[in-house]
C-alpha cells in the first residue's frame, strides 16, 4: 500500500515499525496514550557479612548497608526499601549466666546528593527488637528481622540510603551480621 498524506495531516499506509529508530519520542506521543510497558524498575543492592557491634544508644550506620541510587527517573518516583538484618542479642557478660535483657532499634536514613540526611523510617523505640531474660541464666538469640518501606522523596538528585541501629541501653551489645550471616539492603525505584 502506498503512503498517503491527506490534507488534514493524517498519514495512511504506514506499517507497524515503518519509522526509523529514534523518530518518535515521548514528546511526540499524546499524554496518556502509552503506559510504562517494557520499562523496568531500577534496583540497587548491598550486602553485609562483616560483624558490627552496637554498644550504645547512639545511632550507628552499618558499614556495607548503604546504597546510592542514580538520578530518579521522575520527581514523582517512589523508592521501595527492603532490609533484612541478621542479629545476635549477645549479652555483655559473654554468656556467663548473668545475662541481661537486650534490644535495639533501627532506622533508614536518606541523604540526597549534596544535602543533609533525614530519617525516613525510624523505630518508635530503641527496643523495637527486644529479648527479655526472666530466668537470670544464659541468654542468647540469633535471628533476623525485615523492614519494608516505601519512600516518596520528591527528589531530582541521587539518593543515598543507609541502615542505622541503636541499642536500647548503653551497656548492651547487639551484633549485626554475626558469624558471617548475611544482612541485605535493596532499594528499587518504582517508576511513576
Amino acid at each position: 500500500m502506498a503512503i498517503v498524506i491527506n490534507g488534514s495531516g493524517t498519514i495512511t499506509g504506514l506499517s507497524v515499525g515503518g519509522l526509523p529508530d529514534g523518530i518518535v519520542d515521548t514528546d511526540t506521543l499524546a499524554s496518556g496514550t502509552v503506559t510504562n510497558y517494557g520499562l523496568k524498575d531500577r534496583t540497587w543492592y548491598d550486602t553485609k557479612t562483616s560483624l558490627s557491634t552496637i554498644g550504645s544508644t547512639d545511632w550507628h550506620s552499618l558499614p556495607s548497608l548503604e546504597v546510592t541510587t542514580g538520578t530518579p527517573a521522575s520527581t514523582n518516583s517512589k523508592f521501595l526499601i527492603l532490609v533484612q538484618l541478621c542479629y545476635d542479642l549477645n549479652p555483655e557478660d559473654g554468656n556467663s549466666g548473668n545475662d541481661n535483657d537486650e534490644g535495639f532499634g533501627t532506622r533508614i536514613l536518606r541523604t540526597p546528593s549534596g544535602g543533609s540526611g533525614v530519617a525516613v523510617h525510624e523505630a518508635g523505640t530503641k527496643y523495637e527488637t527486644y529479648g527479655k531474660n526472666n530466668a537470670g541464666s544464659q541468654f542468647n538469640l540469633v535471628a533476623s528481622k525485615s523492614i519494608f518501606y516505601v519512600d516518596e522523596p520528591s527528589s531530582s538528585a541521587a539518593l543515598t540510603y543507609n541502615v542505622q541501629c541503636a541499642g536500647w541501653k548503653a551497656a548492651n551489645e547487639v551484633l549485626i551480621s554475626p558469624d558471617n550471616n548475611i544482612s541485605d539492603l535493596l532499594v528499587m525505584e518504582l517508576l511513576a
